[in-house]
């Protein structure tokens, strides 16, 4: 399961996935940034969880699309 996974690998999979629609830059940027800005101000996440957030805005956006 990925959360059993240490945190690198867990992001790992999940850009992994991101890289199966051809979109681990953008779910890689996206997380980055969502990570950096709500994070130096509230602390209210863990990077792998900015990295699922960016993962499914990102995808899901794309099949909306396509």
């Amino acid at each position: 399961m990925l959360q059993d996974l240490p945190e690198d690998e867990q992001i790992e999979e999940i850009l992994e996935e991101a890289n199966a629609y051809n979109l681990r830059p953008e779910v890689e940027a996206a997380a980055e940034k969502l990570y950096g800005e709500k994070n130096t101000e509230f602390h209210v996440f863990s990077r792998i969880d900015a990295y699922v957030r960016a993962y499914r805005i990102i995808i899901s956006d794309h099949e909306q699309t396509n």
